[in-house]
């Protein structure tokens, strides 16, 4: 069996081979084939990159305006809901203590939780040897 297996081997290799060979093949057929475009849009470039620039630039002003458009209209409909929104929710920094507390309460809950699941168990386990 090992002879047969020794013999696969230089095919396999060998056809691995010729599929690299032919993709690399395949590249370069498609770059000669695009290296005229190539060189036409290598002239240009500068161009066409300004013009990007320039087009983006454009877009940009216009959302921000766009943005702009759309939160004064927020603010004068739904201002005074904002405003009141604002005002529950508690400012950064500022409750974090209170948070902190509530953490470390829960952490004390849980811990009485898994201490009276252990009792619980423990019961059971009595109740059914007796």
């Amino acid at each position: 069996m090992a002879k047969a297996e020794t013999k696969q081997a230089p095919k396999v290799v060998e056809m691995a081979r010729n599929g690299w060979l032919a993709y690399i093949g395949m590249y370069g057929a498609a770059f000669e084939r695009l290296q005229p475009r190539i060189e036409k849009l290598n002239l240009n470039t500068g161009d066409v990159w300004n013009e990007l620039i320039a087009k983006g630039e454009a877009m940009e002003e216009a959302a921000q305006e766009r943005f702009q458009e759309v939160r004064e209209r927020a603010e004068d409909r739904y201002g005074d809901q904002i405003e009141r929104v604002r005002e529950m929710m508690p400012k950064a920094g500022k409750d974090s203590s209170e948070v902190e507390t509530l953490h470390e309460e829960i952490a004390e809950l849980n811990k009485q939780i898994t201490s009276l699941k252990r009792k619980v168990t423990s019961l059971d386990k009595a109740v059914k040897a007796a």
